[in-house]
């Protein structure tokens, strides 16, 4: 079991943040993507994250990377809101090409008043 997938998919933020960035570091393909990152947040909170673009790269094993799409679904899923959503251009420092790369930015809602009737 690789343990790094594992702590991050149970993980639980000692304290909520503001603003929480994952960049090109995210665990294998599932919830556990965007898991720790969204229970970081507090209300009005802005997660953002860029990984390596799965439909564009022509590197990697399947699953390695993601795609907007799922990036994108991952936070809808526990209640974020898209603020932003794109592929990108990126060069690459170890090699002399370009990279391509998804990047998603998104805001957890303000809590509502919900109870106090």
């Amino acid at each position: 079991m690789d343990l790094a997938v594992a702590d991050s998919a149970v993980r639980q933020p000692e304290t909520v943040n503001g603003f929480a960035l994952s960049s090109y570091a995210l665990p294998p393909r599932g919830p556990a993507r965007t898991a720790t990152l969204a229970t970081a947040l507090a209300p009005g909170g802005i997660p953002a994250l860029g990984e390596w673009d799965e439909e564009a790269c022509n590197w990697g094993r399947p699953g390695d990377l993601a795609t907007l799409a799922e990036l994108t679904e991952a936070f809808i899923g526990p209640g974020l809101e898209i603020v932003r959503a794109e592929r990108q251009v990126v060069p690459r420092i170890q090699q002399p090409s370009e990279g391509h790369a998804v990047a998603v930015i998104a805001r957890r809602p303000h809590d509502t008043l919900e109870g106090t009737g």
